[in-house]
């Protein structure tokens, strides 16, 4: 390979006018609210604002048809909200598409990337071992 070179991958499922649905950011965010249980502890632990966190939220809620998370009432200050059963199928399924992808794209880069210029500046091809 020449020099340090590598492919920054980045996982997101989009919709047909490709605005994101789901992607490291909302999975993080609601791996989060699980963690957490309040989506104004999730903000400060993120360094987000409250109505960026809830605005993804809410933006993913609305283009996949199913809710993500329950705020449940009460003025408990933790533990307020919980994640759906399709939020959690949605963090494993994600998780499991963004290794495979990952890997897909590290393999394939190393094909690509694995070259070294000669004296003259030319690219020349090396075959891995």
């Amino acid at each position: 390979m020449s020099g340090n070179l590598k492919i920054d991958t980045r996982t997101r499922i989009v919709d047909e006018n490709g605005a994101i649905v789901f992607g490291e950011g909302r999975h993080q965010i609601l791996l989060a609210v699980d963690k957490l249980g309040s989506l104004a502890e999730v903000a400060r632990h993120l360094g987000m604002s409250y109505r960026a966190v809830w605005g993804k939220i809410n933006a993913t809620e609305e283009r996949l048809g199913v809710k993500l998370v329950v705020r449940n009432s009460g003025r408990s200050k933790s533990n307020n909200t919980t994640l759906t059963p399709a939020a959690r199928y949605l963090i494993e399924k994600f998780a499991k598409l963004d290794a495979a992808t990952r890997a897909f794209c590290e393999s394939a880069a190393d094909d690509v990337l694995n070259f070294h210029f000669n004296e003259n500046g030319e690219a020349a091809g090396v075959t891995p071992d």
